[in-house]
Formats: structure tokens, sequence, C-alpha cells
């Protein structure tokens, strides 16, 4: 799936290796060309909420959603969802951090 969503080959997957119940959760793909991070944390709407000033505004995806350096954060329920996806440009990143959302969120 992550090649198909990027359109790029993975040369290496890191794993974090967590236990059922863990809070936090994390995967990265290494790409031929970049790369792609999934991390999954609680969070509660207030915390989310409380996200830096310079942070731009997503809209359309999940509860709430906001870029802040390179990283695609959104809300879903009690999920923090953070999407760092690069190897391409600003606006290719964001559209592959969207795309990797919209299959991730119903899994959540």
């Amino acid at each position: 799936e992550v090649e198909s969503l990027t359109g790029r080959d993975i040369t290496q997957i890191d794993k974090d290796g967590a236990q059922p119940g863990d809070i936090s959760r994390y995967c990265q793909w290494q790409l031929s060309a970049g790369q792609l991070a999934v991390f999954l944390s609680r969070t509660t709407a207030e915390e989310f909420a409380r996200k830096n000033t310079d942070a731009d505004p997503v809209p359309g995806v999940g509860q709430d959603a906001y870029l802040l350096g390179g990283h695609l954060m959104v809300l879903y329920g009690t999920v923090h969802v953070d999407v760092y996806a690069r190897g391409g440009s600003d606006a290719e990143n964001l559209a592959d951090a969207k795309d990797v959302v919209a299959v991730l969120l119903p899994r959540v």
C-alpha cells in the first residue's frame, strides 16, 4: 500500500516494536526517493488544540488537522495521527500524507 500511495519503492521498514496496549505507535518507510512515517498516539481534543501558532490548518481531514514542519497532524477521536511524507514537492508531500490518512483513519 505504501508503494501504491507514494509511487515509490520501499527500501527499508523501521517498526517500533511496541506491545499491545502501548499508547504510542509508529512505522517508518525509507523510500527510493524520500520517506514516509506514521505516528499514532492517544490525545484529547484539548491537547490537540494546543498546536504551534505557525501551524497551517488543513480542512477536510479528520476532525481537525494542521500542517507543521512537513508533518500532517490529524485528530481522529482520541487518536493523534502524525504523517510525515517527503520525497516530492511540498504540495506532493501533503497530497501523499492526505492519501495515507484517508486509508489509515478507517482502520483506527
